[in-house]
């Protein structure tokens, strides 16, 4: 009887190790695949007090290929905005599905004021300004249908912008 108990929970326990170590190697074929392409600004729209502007808000996309067969579920995706060099945003989205071999575009926003503007004008108005998003996107790992750890993807992507010009992605 206890021979029978010890073969029942090895076969077990190879049962669940096999399965664990399955799923930990899709998860890193999935992490593998998982690049950026870029960042594209898609809008800029000035906000007005009355009749003077006090700022501008900016709609970017952060682009990122899945290159895998298999869908990834993305918990959060933490960013930080840089313009002009100096950091100027942070936010995280939340729960972001990237298909499978398949663009995935993640909308972030930034607004900025008129005087953060400002300082840029001039640089805008006759060479443009570096846009950057650093990002890190962050993976659950799940083993049996539970999360166990979240595993990190950082990646940072720029676009120089100028008035007049269209993003490269538009």
């Amino acid at each position: 009887m206890k021979r029978s108990m010890i073969g029942i929970a090895l076969t077990m326990l190879l049962a669940v190790s096999t399965g664990t170590g399955c799923q930990a190697t899709q998860y890193q074929q999935l992490i593998d695949s998982v690049e950026p392409r870029g960042v594209e600004v898609t809008g800029a729209e000035i906000i007005w007090s009355l009749l003077t502007p006090i700022g501008v808000v900016l709609d970017l996309n952060v682009i990122i290929w899945n290159g895998s067969d298999y869908a990834l579920d993305i918990e959060q995706a933490s960013y930080t905005i840089y313009v002009g060099g100096r950091e100027v945003d942070e936010d995280t989205v939340y729960d972001i599905l990237l298909q499978p071999t398949a663009l995935t575009y993640i909308p972030v926003s930034v607004q900025l004021s008129i005087t953060d503007l400002g300082q840029w004008v001039w640089d805008y108005l006759t060479e443009g300004i570096e846009i950057r998003v650093a990002v890190t996107l962050q993976v659950p790992l799940r083993i049996w249908g539970f999360r166990i750890a979240s595993v990190p993807i950082p990646f940072d992507e720029s676009t120089h912008y100028k008035l007049g010009e269209r993003s490269a992605f538009s």
